[in-house]
Order: structure tokens, then C-alpha cells, then sequence
């Protein structure tokens, strides 16, 4: 009877379902936010510089 909770859970903490959309997400956030912040950081020096 106690064997049943410990599968029901094994499955339940299965990380292969969500991982590669996690990941992509993330890695997508990256790729944008990176550039973006490097753009305002950039735009912001030359306005301050004018």
C-alpha cells in the first residue's frame, strides 16, 4: 500500500514534460533581454553624452 504513493509521486516530480518548454522559454527571455538591455544601456549613454 505504501508503494503506490512513492509511484504516484515518482511520476507526478517527472521533469521530461515540462523541461524543454521551460528551457526554451528561458533561453528565449535570454536572447531577448540581453540585446535589449545592451540597446537601452547604449541609447542611454549617447543621450546622456549629447
Amino acid at each position: 500500500m505504501s508503494r503506490q504513493p512513492l509511484n504516484l509521486s515518482a511520476a507526478d516530480f517527472d521533469p521530461l514534460p515540462e523541461r524543454p518548454a521551460r528551457t526554451l522559454r528561458f533561453w528565449l527571455g535570454k536572447v531577448v533581454a540581453m540585446p535589449l538591455c545592451v540597446a537601452l544601456a547604449v541609447a542611454y549613454m549617447l543621450k546622456r553624452s549629447d
